[in-house]
C-alpha cells in the first residue's frame, strides 16, 4: 500500500508542483520526491507518538473525509507542510516559493489520499489505515535498524545491510 499511496502522490505532485506552483518545472521531480518524503515522516511521526486518532480523523475513518485536509487546517497537514517548506528550501527554493508550493499542494495530495481511504471502489479496498500503520512502523523499523549498524559498524558494512533491508 505504501507504494501505491508513493505512485499516487509521485503522479499527482509532479503535476501540481509543474501547473500550480512557481517551483521551476526542472525541480518539479525533486518537489515531488521531498513531498513523498514529507509526508512518510509526518505520518510516521504521529503513529510513532501515539497520535492515531488524528490520523484515523485525517482519513476519514468511520465517518466522511475530514473537511480540514483539503483546506490545510488539519494539524497532520499542516505538519507535512512544515516539513515540505524545509525539504524544498533545501532545494534551494526561497523561503516564500517554498511556502506557497506546500501549502498549494500538500492540502488536495492528502484529499487525494483521503478519497482512498474512503473509497468504496474494490480497487481501493487496500487502502487501509490499520494497514498503513502496519507498512509505516515496519519501514520505520526497518530504517531505525538500518541506522543504528550503519553507525555502530560503519558505512560501508551498514550499506551492505540496506540491501538487505530493501533500500
Amino acid at each position: 500500500m505504501l507504494d501505491q499511496i508513493t505512485a499516487l502522490i509521485k503522479d499527482q505532485a509532479i503535476a501540481a508542483f509543474t501547473n500550480e506552483t512557481e517551483v521551476p518545472n526542472e525541480q518539479a521531480a525533486a518537489a515531488a520526491e521531498a513531498t513523498g518524503a514529507s509526508i512518510f515522516e509526518t505520518l510516521t511521526s504521529q503513529i510513532s507518538s501515539g497520535n492515531v486518532s488524528a490520523l484515523t480523523s485525517l482519513l476519514g475513518i468511520g465517518e466522511t473525509a475530514a473537511p480540514e485536509a483539503e483546506s490545510g487546517s488539519n494539524a497532520i497537514v499542516q505538519a507535512i507542510s512544515g516539513t515540505l517548506i524545509s525539504k524544498l528550501s533545501d532545494l534551494g527554493l526561497s523561503e516564500g516559493t517554498a511556502q506557497t508550493a506546500a501549502n498549494s499542494v500538500v492540502p488536495s495530495l492528502i484529499s487525494q489520499v483521503v478519497k482512498r481511504f474512503t473509497s468504496s471502489d474494490p480497487q481501493d479496498a487496500e487502502f487501509d489505515v490499520n494497514t498503513l500503520i502496519q507498512n509505516v512502523m515496519q519501514e520505520s523499523g526497518q530504517n531505525m535498524v538500518k541506522d543504528q549498524m550503519k553507525n555502530m559498524l560503519g558505512d560501508q558494512v551498514g550499506g551492505m545491510l540496506s540491501g538487505f533491508f530493501g533500500s
